[in-house]
């Protein structure tokens, strides 16, 4: 994978947490004001999944790129 490769999934994986904690804060405000839809607990379950997805992303990416600035020194 390319330097350029290697940010452009930081990017998206970083937009990609953005959106989740977007749709958890959106989950969690339903459920405070009492909503009991089984959609919106399948919603908040989602969006912690695509969190722990997207954060998986950037560890990984970040291992990457530090072994490239291993190889390179």
């Amino acid at each position: 994978m390319s330097v350029s490769g290697i940010q452009g999934a930081q990017v998206a994986a970083v937009q990609g947490f953005t959106k989740a904690t977007g749709q958890v804060a959106q989950a969690a405000q339903q459920i405070a004001e009492g909503a009991v839809d089984p959609a919106v607990i399948v919603q908040l379950s989602n969006a912690k999944l695509a969190a722990e997805a997207s954060a998986a992303v950037v560890q990984t990416t970040s291992e990457l790129a530090q072994t490239a600035i291993n190889l390179i020194a």
